[in-house]
């Protein structure tokens, strides 16, 4: 009996484990890679990434809707995803990484900027591996759960769980969108205006 793998299933996290392509920084994106789309919140410290419109027909509707998304028109073009071949020939010029407890974390050249690699992938050891146009596959299982307990954190306004924050609100602002959702100084004190999405008791029972 002979056998293949297909390919992997599993969540973002486990993704970049069995890749080798880091899911965090600037280029967390592993079919956009070192095109990935994104910028800094100034204040939730976090990294943003927003460029998916480029992903509809260049005649979209949203396409010029600037206060809806980033306060800019979509200009990008939808990038070119990785071939097997060019990934492993991105692998081939990596260091090896040594692993282990006493092992300080080591980061390779290039990382953050031109790449996201941290590990070769063990999986390209196999000779039909780099032809394979589906190489790693998301569990929704687990998206779904996240996406859900997040939006409805926000609608019922969970402490701890809700994403609209004051320093998500902040971010709007500095961003120059959502105007309607700007924080508001009343006598000293910040009110967050309410949004269209806040729930009354009423509406949460």
């Amino acid at each position: 009996m002979k056998a293949a793998i297909m390919w992997t299933v599993n969540d973002f996290p486990a993704y970049a484990y069995m890749s080798g392509w880091s899911k965090k920084g600037r280029l967390a994106c592993p079919c956009c890679a070192k095109k990935t789309d994104h910028f800094s919140l100034a204040n939730g410290s976090k990294i943003c990434y927003i460029g998916h419109r480029r992903f509809l027909p260049e005649d979209h509707v949203w396409q010029n809707q600037k206060s809806q998304f980033n306060g800019k028109k979509e200009t990008g073009e939808v990038p070119k995803r990785p071939a097997g071949d060019e990934v492993f020939i991105e692998l081939q010029g990596l260091p090896p990484v040594t692993f282990g407890k006493r092992v300080k974390k080591q980061k390779t050249a290039g990382f953050g900027t031109n790449h996201n690699w941290n590990k070769h992938s063990i999986f390209f050891q196999l000779p039909y591996w780099r032809t394979l146009e589906l190489r790693h596959n998301l569990d929704v299982m687990h998206i779904e759960k996240n996406v859900c307990d997040n939006v409805l954190g926000t609608i019922f306004n969970i402490d701890g769980k809700t994403k609209d924050s004051l320093n998500a609100r902040l971010d709007l602002q500095a961003l120059g969108i959502r105007r309607e959702l700007h924080p508001v100084d009343n006598n000293g004190k910040i009110v967050l205006p309410t949004a269209c999405y806040t729930l009354s008791n009423e509406e949460k029972k």
